[in-house]
């Protein structure tokens, strides 16, 4: 798969913004293009995060397939099986992690990484940043669904080997 750079990933945030139809353009988008990444976003495993929490998951969600999509135009439809065990191997991954905080678990993630530029858009996105104007207060638990669900993601529509 072709790497999706930051520049690709800026042109796709220019294209989206967050709002109220967010929801809905994500169900189209996924509904249409990949059914089982469907079922997966709207799936129990993320009715744990608060109401802001969701619509920021499925507008990164949205971005990082928009992009991905950009530079790899020709994706086959992902396989339920292979979107389970990414997610598998990308919790073991994070309850194993040695870091001491939020950033220091994700490191780990970034080790040798093939779409780091995507995994850095949420990472950014999810690190508080207080002094921001926007600064949303994630929980940790809403913190850690989002990372695990939007890594396995971008692990499922780039073909990552476990």
């Amino acid at each position: 798969m072709n790497f999706v750079s930051e520049q690709v990933i800026e042109e796709a945030m220019a294209a989206f913004e967050l709002s109220e139809k967010t929801e809905k353009t994500v169900k189209k988008t996924f509904q249409e293009n990949q059914q089982m990444l469907y079922t997966y976003l709207f799936s129990e495993s993320f009715s744990f995060l608060k109401e802001g929490e969701k619509e920021i998951f499925l507008y990164l969600a949205l971005l990082i397939y928009k992009a991905f999509t950009e530079v790899n135009p020709e994706l086959e439809p992902i396989v339920e099986m292979t979107i389970g065990q990414y997610e598998e191997t990308n919790w073991e991954n994070w309850n194993e992690a040695s870091g001491k905080n939020f950033t220091e678990k994700l490191d780990t993630f970034f080790l040798n990484y093939p779409q780091e530029d995507l995994l850095a858009l949420v990472e950014d996105s999810l690190i508080d940043d207080e002094e921001d104007d926007d600064y949303f207060n994630f929980t940790k638990e809403g913190k850690e669904i989002m990372i695990i669900g939007l890594k396995t993601l971008i692990d499922s529509l780039h073909g990552i080997e476990n």
